[in-house]
Formats: C-alpha cells, sequence, structure tokens
C-alpha cells in the first residue's frame, strides 16, 4: 500500500504522498515521474491527482487525456469550470469505475483502491466502492492508505502548532509513517493546486531544485520565511486597494510602499 494526504488551506489544497511500492515479499521505490502516486493530469492546471492501492490503477488513470474542460464555453461567454460534490458523485466517481474495469484483464481482481481529486481549494476523498467524502472547512484533511493511521494521529497532534509551519508538519507526519509502516518509504513528495512545484523530501533533506537542499533541522526556518512573504505580498495587495479606494488615484501595478511614496511625493509638491 502507501499513503497519501490532502490538506485544505487557503485557496489551495496541499498533497503530500511516499514512494514505495510492494508486491509479495519485495519491495522497491519509485523514481520516474511517470508513476509517482500524486501527479498533474496533462491538460489541466489546476488539478491534482492522489492514488493508493494498486499500481496498475494509478497508471490507468495518470494517463486519462482530459477529466474535464478547466474552461466551459457556451457561446461567446466562458467561464470557468467549477468543480462541487454532485460532479464528482455523479460524473467523476462513475468515471473512474468506468476507466478501471475498461483496462483491467479478466480475471483479475477488482479494483481495491482510493483516490483524491484535490481542484484548486477543492478536495474529494472517493474510495473504492464509490462513496466521496469532500474536505469542505478550512483545515480539513485527509490520509488515505496503509500509512494512513499513523500520518492522520501525528498531523492530528500537531495541526494547531501555530509556529509551525504546515508543509513542515506534512513532512513530519509523513516522515512518521515512513519509518513505521512496512509499505510505506522515503523519499516524500509535495504538491500543491496553487502551484506547479514539486518538493522532494528524501528523509534527510528537502530538495528545492537540482542545486538547492535544505536539512531536516532547517525545514521550519526555511518554511517560516516563505510564509511571512505570503503574508506580506496578501497584506500589500489589500493596502494597495485600500489606498486606492479612499485616495481614488488610477494605478495598474506597484506595491503598497510604491504608492505610499508617489502620495508622499504629490503631498510634497
Amino acid at each position: 500500500m502507501s499513503v497519501v494526504l490532502a490538506i485544505k488551506s487557503g485557496d489551495a489544497i496541499y498533497l503530500g504522498t511516499d514512494s514505495q511500492v510492494s508486491y509479495g515479499g519485495t519491495k522497491k521505490l519509485i523514481t520516474n515521474p511517470t508513476s509517482f502516486k500524486i501527479w498533474r493530469p496533462v491538460g489541466h492546471k489546476h488539478l491534482i491527482v492522489g492514488g493508493v492501492g494498486a499500481l496498475r490503477d494509478l497508471n490507468i488513470l495518470s494517463t486519462v487525456d482530459v477529466w474535464f474542460d478547466e474552461v466551459e464555453v457556451t457561446g461567446s461567454e466562458t467561464k470557468e469550470f467549477e468543480l462541487d460534490f454532485s460532479y464528482v458523485v455523479r460524473t467523476l466517481a462513475p468515471a473512474i469505475r468506468a476507466e478501471l474495469e475498461r483496462y483491467t484483464p479478466q480475471g483479475s481482481e477488482p479494483s481495491n483502491s482510493s483516490f483524491v481529486f484535490a481542484y484548486k481549494d477543492k478536495c474529494y476523498e472517493i474510495a473504492p466502492c464509490g462513496s466521496v467524502n469532500e474536505l469542505a472547512y478550512e483545515g480539513d484533511f485527509v490520509a488515505i492508505g496503509s500509512g494512513g493511521t499513523i500520518t492522520t494521529a501525528v498531523y492530528s497532534a500537531i495541526q494547531d502548532l501555530e509556529d509551525m509551519p504546515l508543509k513542515e508538519k506534512m513532512i513530519r507526519s509523513l516522515a512518521q509513517a515512513c519509518e513505521d509502516d512496512l509499505y510505506v518509504s522515503y523519499p516524500i513528495l509535495l504538491m500543491d493546486t496553487a502551484s506547479s512545484h514539486t518538493e522532494v523530501f528524501d528523509g534527510e533533506y528537502l530538495h528545492i531544485s537540482s542545486d538547492e537542499v535544505i536539512h531536516f533541522n532547517d525545514l521550519r526556518d526555511y518554511y517560516s520565511e516563505i510564509e511571512d512573504d505570503e503574508l506580506d505580498n496578501e497584506l500589500d495587495t489589500e493596502l494597495v486597494e485600500e489606498i486606492r479606494k479612499e485616495f481614488s488615484i488610477e494605478v495598474q501595478d506597484g506595491t503598497a510602499e510604491e504608492i505610499k511614496k508617489m502620495l508622499n511625493e504629490e503631498s510634497q509638491s
């Protein structure tokens, strides 16, 4: 088996997984992106799919062309597709079962795999029977697979720690499953629906790029700095809007500091 962790935070869904597969009494690590347990389907910008169970099932679903059109065109109007609970239950879940049945050889065991579909800020767990569980509220999370129990226990214990960044919590939770579950192992992969970036944690170092690595003991400082920058940018944007409304000025681009500087120059002239 495996483990996939999904968390709803802000306007995005964050996912993490391990890299081990097993067959009988043997095991191996997945190093090829075409077989990762979480992936970004071709043709989708904000969709990430994760799965646990049979690698065959993950292979089948990871090569599906397009799950849905992210932009809907009606006459001359275009609008972004809105994924909701009803669509997942009545369209997506049946499509998954049909796709797996179509490519499963006769005589093979029926699929017992579970999946997570994350699109923008929406996330749904789809069980082997087709039942659907939605992560509806801020902070909701789900961990599926054989390592799900350990991951859930650890994340539940640390999720409210304010001084620990979200991704560090994910890594610590998944790392415990890698240490204690026979069917789960490093490296850990992290993705989110708000970016196209993939981070890899090998048990000691977080690999940001080919030439940048962060030691496990430095994760908090690294992620805290990123979260602080994101918060500053968010506050910057809010301040810009407030200044624009208050002073009725037209500014296409610029940070709050640049706009305040411009206002000071105008007041002095």
